[in-house]
């Protein structure tokens, strides 16, 4: 299916992005509460949140910024998207993060602090990591699958292990390939407050 001469690359650009869109809607709709992050290569927001840092203006602002997330951190008592009780050491800061292949950007969604089970669970590197790893503990993925569907509505399934693992090996495997496809756009931008406005 040729086109003119110019029209080529721009109809791909607007398959992949009409692509993505797709993945990242069939994504939310599996995982509405609890959804492994989606960021292109170079924006991981894990411990560093570089995503949530490329909001701040300068250095002063990072640091106010980190102030304040220690302050909010101390006052909590239970994860965000689990309710799990957990000491507020025992609390990571999270950026939840919403792309949107159609203007190239990234808009913070939400911030909140989650236990380590939850953590793990939005990180889907780590995820395809653990459970390609020769020595996984069976156990472990086990527990964390009957996190993440009760998390999303799906607690039928934690009545068969496999069914639950197999679940959320789907999911994880759905969020990387959005990740993927992500990363071989051009470029992405961070919107930052008057942009979200």
């Amino acid at each position: 299916r040729g086109g003119r001469g110019g029209d080529g690359p721009l109809c791909l650009d607007q398959m992949l992005k009409s692509a993505l869109h797709e993945m990242l809607t069939e994504l939310r709709t599996r995982c509405p509460n609890l959804q492994p992050a989606v960021l292109p290569a170079g924006f991981d927001d894990s411990e560093g949140g570089t995503a949530l840092l490329g909001l701040c203006r300068s250095a002063a602002e990072r640091e106010r910024v980190a102030a304040l997330l220690m302050r909010a951190r101390s006052r909590r008592n239970a994860c965000a998207l689990t309710g799990k009780s957990a000491s507020p050491e025992e609390l990571r800061f999270v950026s939840q993060w919403e792309l949107l292949p159609e203007s190239g950007t990234l808009r913070l969604r939400e911030c909140s602090f989650v236990c380590e089970d939850a953590r793990c669970l939005l990180d889907p590197l780590s995820l395809l990591e653990r459970f390609t790893s020769p020595d996984a503990d069976a156990t472990e993925l086990g527990a964390l699958a009957d996190i993440f569907c009760r998390a999303n509505g799906r607690a039928e399934l934690c009545a068969s292990p496999a069914r639950a693992l197999e679940w959320l090996q789907q999911c994880v495997s759905l969020a990387y390939a959005c990740r993927v496809a992500a990363s071989s756009f051009p470029s992405w931008r961070v919107l930052d407050a008057e942009q979200l406005a």
